[in-house]
Order: structure tokens, then C-alpha cells, then sequence
């Protein structure tokens, strides 16, 4: 009898195991957001030259500012391994620009999309 008891115990304790070590496919952690720097959200006056920035990321591997102008809807992707690029904008403009980081373990994050207006 304590045989049969201790073999229905090691049946459970591997199904509560193997029920906590699968996941299910869809089961994927959020990686945390990228965070802004500047400009600061709904800033105005910026200069047209502008340095975007954001917080360096855990293991960023590629940075890729995305930059808007509201008027045109043209947007300008640019690709780099800093968290931080200086761009040449049109004065007198309204700006929507968003981070979007690689890291070497292929995850992805992004930021908010913010905006700005040049002077």
C-alpha cells in the first residue's frame, strides 16, 4: 500500500512540474518601454537642428528614431547604435517622433510617440 501511494504521489508532483515548466505559446514577457528624453513631450520652440534622445537601453543593439512632420505626414526613420541623433528639421513645424530599440537577444521595445514644434 505505501508503495501505490508513493508512486500516485510522484505522478502528481511530475504533472504539477511539467504543468509549470510549459508554457503556453503565446506566453511572451513584456519588455519594458523605451524611455524618452528629448525633446520633452509638446515642447515648443525647439531649434530645427534637434537632438533626439532616450535612456540607453539594456543590450540596444540598433535605435530607430521615427520623426513625423504632422503637416506633411513625410516620416523619416533613421538608424543608429547610440541612444541619442541630431537632426536637421524644417522651422515652424509640428513634430511626432518615437524610439524603437533591437537588443542583441532580438527583442523589441518601444517608446510613446511624443511631439514638438520647431521655431
Amino acid at each position: 500500500m505505501n508503495i501505490r501511494l508513493a508512486l500516485i504521489a510522484a505522478v502528481a508532483m511530475i504533472t504539477v512540474l511539467s504543468t509549470a515548466c510549459n508554457k503556453p505559446d503565446n506566453y511572451k514577457l513584456t519588455p519594458p518601454s523605451v524611455i524618452q528624453l528629448s525633446p520633452a513631450n509638446g515642447s515648443t520652440a525647439q531649434p530645427d537642428t534637434i537632438t533626439l534622445s532616450c535612456n540607453p537601453y539594456t543590450n540596444a543593439m540598433h535605435y530607430y528614431f521615427f520623426v513625423t512632420n504632422v503637416s506633411t505626414l513625410q516620416m523619416t526613420q533613421y538608424d543608429t547604435d547610440t541612444p541619442a541623433l541630431t537632426v536637421p528639421l524644417a522651422p515652424a513645424q509640428r513634430y511626432n517622433w518615437q524610439v524603437s530599440v533591437l537588443t542583441i537577444d532580438s527583442i523589441s521595445a518601444s517608446s510613446p510617440t511624443w511631439s514638438f514644434t520647431t521655431r
